[in-house]
């Protein structure tokens, strides 16, 4: 997981343009099965250490893609 604030360089290395031997899956939240498997209340941890505009930035601004 990594901010969907900006183009940083996660996005640089990873998103605009395939390296081969590395597969990025873009997922909304809570559709990460694996993670939510593994721990159920990842998000609702995040909302309990991050502040709401934090939260919010990092955890909901990409749903719209």
């Amino acid at each position: 997981m990594w901010t969907p604030k900006g183009y940083d360089w996660v996005y640089q290395r990873f998103i605009s343009s395939q390296i081969d031997g590395y597969e990025t899956v873009l997922a909304k939240p809570f559709e990460n099965r694996f993670l939510l498997d593994k721990i159920p209340d990842y998000y609702e941890r995040l909302k309990s250490s991050y502040d709401q505009k934090f939260y919010t930035q990092e955890c909901w601004a990409s749903t719209s893609a």
